[in-house]
């Protein structure tokens, strides 16, 4: 939702903060297209619907997913590529992220900045150790 009211509405949207959400609107990426169609009765390769999921948000986005997801695959959850989007890897289940210490730090670091300086988050020195930029190489260059 908020990924969508950002596409429609960026003035209201300060910043978008994924965990483990499927940006890439491919429902083969997750095991909840079906229940999704259930409860919506909408087909989620609906083009109007696919156009709501895709895309780069004209607000700063941060995906933070986990390879053990088990809900939707890791790449499904890669931000877009675009100068204020990035992808946070960290070690959780996919329900997990909600209360894991490390995605919070994450939130906060990217809350505690202001929109129009944007940086993306730092994953040097200790930080090492407990993320990763799925999109760079281990050193954190790009690759």
């Amino acid at each position: 939702m908020a990924r969508a009211l950002a596409w429609k509405r960026p003035d209201l949207v300060r910043t978008v903060i994924t965990l483990g959400a499927p940006l890439s609107a491919d429902p083969q990426q997750t095991r909840v297209g079906g229940v999704f169609r259930l409860i919506s009765g909408v087909d989620p390769q609906d083009p109007d619907i696919r156009a709501l999921l895709g895309g780069t948000p004209q607000v700063p986005l941060t995906s933070i997913l986990t390879r053990l997801d088990g809900v939707v695959h890791w790449r499904a959850s890669l931000a877009p590529q675009g100068d204020r989007c990035e992808s946070v890897e960290l070690p959780a289940s996919h329900l997990g992220l909600g209360v894991n210490p490390l995605a919070l730090y994450v939130i906060a670091d990217r809350l505690a900045q202001d929109p129009e300086s944007w940086r993306p988050f730092e994953i040097r020195g200790w930080r090492r150790l407990l993320f990763r930029d799925p999109g760079r190489g281990e050193d954190g260059a790009a690759g």
